[in-house]
């Protein structure tokens, strides 16, 4: 869950990411394929292609994300190793303990289950929506967001993606009233 949310990633690019696609040492994956569920014919099925749009692109992530890939690799790895024949190596980071990939679906039901596993209210996988929004509220340059997201045009990073949390609308308010009242104004309270 981690990747998705900190690196922005839609499901079906979870599901098509591969290991090749992955510089742990650099910290920079590829975005450059997806899993997605078929419609027409193959109602429900899984077609494998390039991401939507001119969502190709290239992340960089950090220390801590490069420690929980290296930790799946080498759990995977393991996997792999005690699969033996068994183990089908199509490259997959996130795969069944035979190595055959995912249905896109299986990270909403994920999803799902962690919620209700945690007690928390079941919301819709949004995690793009999340990385936006916290990515703002932390100061990441909208620019950075918007490629990040793989999104064409700022606009929908902004207006489709990012939202305003309680928290920052509150803070939003304290600085107004320090910046236009002073400071006395916003300890008078």
């Amino acid at each position: 869950m981690e990747l998705v949310v900190v690196c922005g990633l839609r499901r079906g690019e979870v599901a098509g990411l591969k290991w090749s696609k992955i510089d742990l040492d650099h910290k920079i994956l590829h975005v450059h394929w997806q899993r997605a569920v078929a419609s027409g014919e193959v109602e429900g099925g899984v077609v494998e292609k390039a991401p939507k749009g001119k969502s190709k692109r290239s992340i960089l992530f950090g220390s801590a994300l490069g420690t929980v890939l290296s930790e799946h690799q080498r759990r995977q790895q393991k996997e792999m190793a005690e699969a033996g024949l068994l183990y089908k190596e199509l490259g997959y980071v996130f795969c069944k303990e035979d190595g055959t990939p995912y249905h896109p679906k299986y990270f909403t039901d994920r999803f799902r289950a962690l919620c209700i596993a945690a007690g928390v209210p079941v919301i819709e996988l949004m995690t793009r929506h999340t990385s936006a929004t916290v990515g703002a509220d932390h100061g990441v340059p909208r620019h950075a967001m918007q490629k990040r997201l793989g999104h064409a045009r700022a606009r929908m990073t902004d207006e489709i993606y990012t939202h305003v949390l309680p928290e920052s609308e509150r803070r939003s308010a304290e600085i107004m009233e320090e910046t236009i009242l002073g400071p006395a104004a916003a300890t008078d309270e």
